[in-house]
């Protein structure tokens, strides 16, 4: 016989137990669709991703190679052999570049809006690259780094060299044996570097540099070029020069620089940006800005800086703008760089140089989010903006800071491994200073040299490496660092180029 308060207690069980299963179910449900969410490219978190998560993973075998109509021949050459890449949680390989150290990045992107300006010089590219999908950036925070383009799941693509790469997955797995072939590498390339205790790695700078000019109407324009340093263990320092900005981009080497034009349509400062291995500077000329006259205050992997100024009133502004875009002709808002705390930080920055000022101006209500730079000072990057305040008729302009913090990846941020006071110290007439990523190597830049030094433990050496003579109002508008391997490829990038002639010492 069974008591009402027993068959009471047995339902409530039978309760718990149900509500317990539902639970379970609705919270793999919730896994389920978070392992989706994931895989679809949603998420914006660079981490190493477990192997269900890694929808590229695999043995991709090459299907097509998109090629620009001219295409340099010993690029094409190069990749002549093309066959494989390969890609797990552990290990990277395409061709001579590889990393075992690789981390993930996705993003749920519009293709064409993303590769606008380069698919100009690849007409083609929209039989692979179109619509939206997931784009994948592999890094390892150094010498690796490539957007992938997730096409289906059989299928994706990347850009480097110039070159639109197709493969098909032959795979869902990678080998032990190129697992193993690709550590091993990183071994011998850690022991290569580690030979002895006193070796030091092998390092190369390139530094962007503008220099002020005068045109025949006496308005100010600027001039570019680029400046490799290098160092090993097995030759003296090296320097080289070029006209224009080299930066080493994820598709491979771009060329950047101004032409200052003077017709009878007035004045007007054209930017190019083409890749390297295409070379068609005539097909990417961009004029930026409202006001036609503008210069180079900063460039980055993917964007760059531009001061925009006006002759006639002498008023100026600020622009940042993608590299990969330059054809909208739009400039990045503090939105699109910071969000919605980026605009509340622009808006108090902006309240404190008013209540600063003498100048009765309620301009918080009418502030242009599109005002936005970057500039160096000391030892860093700056977000900067202004404020073109007419007074009497006389223009005023307030510059000031902004402390942003990008959530896009913008500025390639890169703290001295010594205090900016150390290097005043050592160099009262220092203007800027850079440290290499193993703190072995300083860049200092005076009123009329760039002079490099040894550093150990933190100290600066006595005597420098290096000294190359510079103009003194010459200004450094973009710094890239690379070690190992690659810092070979640099230099012969760079002497295919038209070589300027610097006068430089090598400290014996």
């Amino acid at each position: 016989m069974q008591f009402p308060f027993q068959k009471e207690l047995m339902m409530r069980k039978l309760y718990k137990l149900i509500l317990i299963l539902t639970m379970i179910l609705t919270l793999s449900a919730c896994t389920g669709l978070i392992e989706k969410v994931k895989f679809e490219g949603v998420t914006d978190d660079i981490r190493k991703p477990n192997n269900r998560n890694l929808m590229i993973k695999g043995t991709w075998k090459l299907k097509d190679k998109v090629v620009p109509e001219n295409l340099e021949s010993d690029i094409l050459e190069k990749y002549s052999k093309t066959e494989w890449f390969y890609l797990s949680d552990e290990i990277v390989k395409f061709e001579s570049r590889y990393t075992a150290k690789p981390n993930f990045k996705t993003r749920y992107l519009n293709f064409s809006e993303l590769i606008k300006d380069l698919s100009k010089e690849i007409k083609e590219t929209e039989k692979y690259i179109k619509g939206e999908g997931t784009v994948f950036t592999v890094t390892d925070g150094q010498y690796f780094y490539q957007d992938i383009f997730v096409i289906n799941e059989k299928e994706i693509a990347f850009f480097y060299d110039g070159i639109l790469f197709v493969f098909e997955k032959a795979s869902t797995e990678v080998s032990k044996e190129i697992v193993a072939n690709v550590k091993e590498l990183v071994v011998e390339k850690s022991s290569d570097d580690n030979t002895t205790e006193d070796k030091k790695n092998d390092i190369a700078l390139l530094l962007g540099i503008k220099t002020p000019r005068k045109d025949k109407n006496g308005n100010s324009y600027y001039t570019y070029r680029t400046v490799l340093f290098r160092r090993n263990n097995k030759h003296k320092p090296l320097i080289y020069s070029i006209k224009n900005l080299l930066i080493p981009r994820t598709t491979g080497f771009w060329m950047v620089g101004q032409e200052h034009i003077i017709d009878d349509r007035g004045t007007r400062d054209i930017l190019f940006s083409y890749s390297l291995a295409v070379g068609n500077k005539e097909s990417s000329r961009y004029l930026l800005g409202e006001k036609n006259n503008n210069s180079i205050i900063y460039l980055g992997k993917d964007h760059v800086a531009l001061e925009i100024y006006d002759y006639i009133s002498s008023e100026r502004t600020y622009g940042i703008y993608d590299l990969n875009k330059l054809s909208d002709n739009t400039k990045l808002s503090i939105l699109d760089i910071a969000g919605e705390l980026g605009i509340q930080t622009f808006k108090d920055e902006t309240a404190k140089i008013l209540s600063a000022s003498t100048i009765e101006a309620d301009l918080l209500d009418d502030l242009d989010f599109s005002n936005i730079g970057i500039k160096r000072t000391n030892d860093r990057w700056n977000f900067i903006s202004n404020i073109n305040m007419r007074v009497n008729n006389n223009l005023q302009t307030r510059e000031f800071r902004i402390n942003l913090i990008p959530t896009i990846d913008l500025i390639d941020q890169e703290s001295l491994s010594v205090p900016w006071d150390a290097v005043r110290t050592k160099l009262p007439g220092a203007i800027d200073a850079y440290t290499s990523p193993d703190k072995s190597v300083l860049i200092v830049q005076n009123n009329n040299e760039l002079l490099a030094f040894d550093l150990n433990d933190g100290i600066i050496s006595n005597e420098s490496l290096m000294s190359a003579k510079i103009n003194e109002n010459d200004r450094i508008i973009m710094a890239q660092w690379i070690m190992g391997e690659q810092a070979t490829v640099w230099e012969e990038t760079i002497k295919n180029q038209e070589i300027i002639p610097m006068n430089f010492i090598i400290s014996h």
